[in-house]
């Protein structure tokens, strides 16, 4: 028998085959369907609909994705409510993040931005939420009546004098643990609805829900998220599941979503494939199985079958009944072999089918209570990312940074090591809050409805998020001030090249100047120096239109080592070459020969400390000094001894090693090497005056 999929145990979408989830399109008539994809992570986690959700995954797993699918079904089950949409800062929401949820939703439920949702202050045509926030320049509307508050943890009190019905969160290891569960998840206490609205009590599953979720932690200075999972094995505190564990209440929803999952698959490709669920006896069905593998080993009798023919094909199941090998009966089920089940797999397709059963009702109170932690690597979206993003993930990111951000592997190593005063996740990492691009994105917009059969638009201003989306220079970046210069310094090498940039200002409460670090960027194998240049005037291009001058910081292993450069040109005659032809002022300043480590030891952790000027400051957002603040927190220190003093040296043994997991190119001392240049050169040589190279032409 053929059974016809319903809703299977959730109540918008099910996910049918491994590739293929199919919906309803809300832009559509209620006939139509859609094929789209969901991973497998993200069809768990859609199956599941948990109350709390906490998710860590690599690059292009889909975490943007599985936030804006969540946030679909929190708007849907929540009409007039509030929810928060958040992240590390203003510019990453709105650049990053909600772009790429949105695009999710439209994706996966038809939704189109004017008709179903929009940015900014609501159409009139829009019903009013049930607690109307004053401020609405960073919202979102939907067309039931819910807002979407979008904010920043780089904001102070960014959950203050809001009331929350849902928090969503992304990027969480570059947000404070404290900033999440002291101002953020206090709000997110539930609103009151006037006409008690279901939806507004725990019989919904994301009332008063969050969704956490994050890439891998590439220390575990700031793995904070991935330790979440400590937390299975404590137990609700109130209602009617005191007596398990979060672990147990996640065990069976999962055992739950694998049997939604695995039912769904088997009716989808079945249709697919235009062949039926038939329901056989345990014994019938492995008798079939049996018949298969003697068929494909083409055994006694079936040796006649041409060896082209699949044993379940129907060319190879015609030929079996026409040779009377088989039973006309048998053939059948042959040709439907991997859809046959038992009446144990059809009981269970029916409990979950038939809406209001009592395991269905379980489920239900499971969701409102469950705590569902999930991890999940690029591998996990093979089908979308293919082979040759993995493979040039591989060639680039080193395998350090390759097995945490694509295969999400735990990192399990930290010390206090070199930068022994450094301390990222409190004192020295930043986030800046917005962007100046931003201001300039608003756009008018159209919003339409039809009222009495009739079409109406309106009109409304509101930021172009596509635009946004496709931002990659510095203009993105609010900490590089249009009015100061920039500072660069690098380090080279044959297979590794990389460059760290910052600017020198007066911090309004720091004692003294600071050295913001702005970005760090590097190149690898076969991309050498110029490579690296190129990429570094794309990127502040736009700041150069502001302030051309750039002080570069070399010292002598700058020199007459040419053989990471095409042409036997040595490193900084390359570097000031190249910067003068793309129209930057070069302030040229050799340090001479390399402070030595004991020196160098002392003098920037008594900066990193406070002791002294400049301070520094690590701009810790996604993209821009992951591999230097992974570096520096993983550099490592070697003891020697000068008679009876002791000497302290910079552990650079693994440069001088293979690149190995545990040695990875972007991980060892080389890119550190370029920062001490530039704090050396910013504190010691910026007042002496180096050469001035001007523009080309």
């Amino acid at each position: 028998m053929y059974f016809r999929p319903t809703e299977v145990g959730r109540d918008d979408i099910a996910p049918n085959g491994r590739r293929i989830a199919r919906h309803t399109n809300t832009s559509k008539t209620m006939a139509d369907s859609v094929d789209i994809y969901m991973n497998r992570p993200q069809r768990m986690a859609h199956v599941i609909g948990a109350h709390d959700e906490r998710g860590v995954a690599s690059r292009r797993v889909g975490k943007s994705e599985r936030q804006g699918d969540r946030q679909f079904n929190v708007v849907k089950s929540l009409p007039g409510g509030k929810s928060a949409f958040g992240g590390v800062s203003r510019a990453q929401v709105m650049m990053k993040t909600w772009p790429s949820a949105k695009t999710a939703m439209a994706r996966f439920y038809g939704l189109r931005e004017g008709t179903h949702f929009g940015a900014g202050t609501p159409p009139k045509w829009v019903p009013k939420p049930i607690n109307d926030p004053d401020k609405k320049t960073d919202s979102i509307w939907f067309a039931n009546g819910h807002i979407m508050m979008l904010l920043s943890a780089a904001q102070v009190g960014s959950g203050n004098s809001y009331t929350f019905d849902h928090v969503s969160w992304d990027e969480c290891r570059f947000t404070k643990k404290e900033k999440m569960y002291s101002e953020v998840i206090p709000a997110n206490s539930g609103e009151t609805h006037p006409f008690g609205d279901p939806g507004f009590s725990s019989a919904n599953p994301y009332y008063r829900g969050t969704c956490l979720t994050s890439d891998a932690a590439l220390t575990l200075k700031s793995s904070w998220l991935e330790h979440e999972d400590d937390k299975l094995h404590e137990k609700p505190l109130v209602g009617p599941f005191t007596d398990m564990t979060y672990q147990q209440i996640q065990d069976e929803l999962e055992a739950f979503a694998r049997d939604v999952i695995k039912y769904n698959d088997l009716l989808y490709y079945a249709k697919k494939e235009k062949r039926q669920v038939m329901e056989v006896t345990p014994e019938k069905k492995a008798e079939i199985e049996a018949l298969y593998e003697a068929v494909s080993r083409r055994e006694g009798p079936y040796k006649i079958i041409p060896r082209q023919y699949i044993a379940d094909s129907k060319g190879c199941v015609d030929m079996l009944v026409a040779y009377k090998l088989i039973t006309p009966d048998d053939g059948e089920l042959l040709f439907n072999r991997k859809y046959l089940i038992t009446k144990a797999d059809q009981f269970a397709m029916m409990k979950l089918n038939i809406p209001g059963n009592a395991y269905l009702k379980r489920i239900q109170q499971l969701r409102a209570y469950a705590f569902y932690c999930w991890r999940a690597s690029t591998l996990d979206n093979l089908d979308i990312v293919g082979m040759d993003y993995v493979a040039a993930m591989f060639r680039d990111l080193s395998p350090g940074l390759f097995s945490v951000s694509i295969l999400n592997e735990k990192r399990n190593k930290t010390n206090d090591g070199f930068y022994t005063n450094l301390d990222i996740e409190n004192i020295h990492g930043y986030v800046p809050e917005d962007a100046p691009i931003i201001d300039k994105a608003y756009r008018v917009q159209t919003s339409e409805y039809v009222k009495a059969g009739t079409k109406y638009q309106e009109e409304y201003l509101a930021p172009d998020y596509n635009f946004l989306g496709k931002v990659d220079d510095c203009t993105q970046d609010a900490d590089c001030l249009d009015n100061l210069p920039l500072h660069i310094a690098f380090d080279y090498g044959k297979n590794f090249n990389c460059c760290v940039t910052g600017q020198v200002y007066k911090h309004p409460t720091a004692n003294g100047e600071c050295l913001n670090v702005l970005t760090s960027m590097y190149v690898q194998y076969e991309r050498k120096l110029h490579a690296l240049i190129d990429d570094w005037h794309h990127y502040y291009r736009p700041h150069q239109a502001k302030n051309r001058t750039v002080y570069y910081y070399y010292d002598s292993t700058s020199k007459f080592k040419p053989y990471a450069i095409e042409g036997g040109v040595d490193f900084k005659d390359t570097i000031i070459g190249q910067l003068q032809k793309y129209g930057w002022e070069v302030i040229a300043t050799d340090l001479g020969v390399p402070m030595g480590h004991t020196a160098k030891y002392k003098v920037i952790n008594e900066a990193l400390g406070g002791f002294s000027s400049p301070q520094i400051r690590i701009n810790r957002a996604p993209e821009h000094n992951e591999a230097l603040i992974m570096a520096m927190e993983l550099a490592d220190i070697k003891l020697t001894y000068n008679g009876q003093a002791k000497v302290i040296k910079k552990d650079k043994s693994g440069e001088k090693l293979a690149e190995t997991e545990e040695n990875p190119l972007m991980t060892r001392t080389d890119i550190t090497d370029a920062f001490d240049s530039l704090f050396i050169g910013v504190k010691f040589f910026r007042t002496r005056m180096g050469f001035l190279v001007m523009p080309a032409g």
